[in-house]
């Protein structure tokens, strides 16, 4: 790429928060409404990181800053909703497998 690599690193930094902002803002979005299950969040994550590496590298900016900086904001959040769930819910905790020894 003909672009400085300070500019590649800036670019795919704006490139990848703002597909991820915005791929974060729609996954809350659609799981407020129940429109997508909790089961869909790994891969709408991935989703974002590839889409973010793509457009990035597209632009001959930075791919790896770019997945970096795509998936980031739309992970924690998630994980740390589904880990209050559940500490949350009233289900009994799962029990250990017994020995047969």
């Amino acid at each position: 790429s003909s672009l400085a690599p300070a500019v590649q690193l800036l670019l795919g930094a704006v490139v990848g928060s703002g597909v991820g902002a915005l791929g974060g803002w729609l996954l809350r979005n659609a799981r407020r409404r129940g429109s997508a299950a909790e089961e869909f969040i790994g891969i709408a994550v991935l989703a974002m990181a590839v889409l973010a590496y793509v457009a990035a590298v597209a632009i001959g900016a930075n791919g790896f800053v770019a997945a970096f900086c795509g998936a980031w904001p739309s992970g924690p959040a998630p994980a740390a909703e589904t880990l209050r769930n559940w500490s949350t819910s009233s289900r009994p905790a799962p029990s250990s497998p017994r020995s047969s020894g």
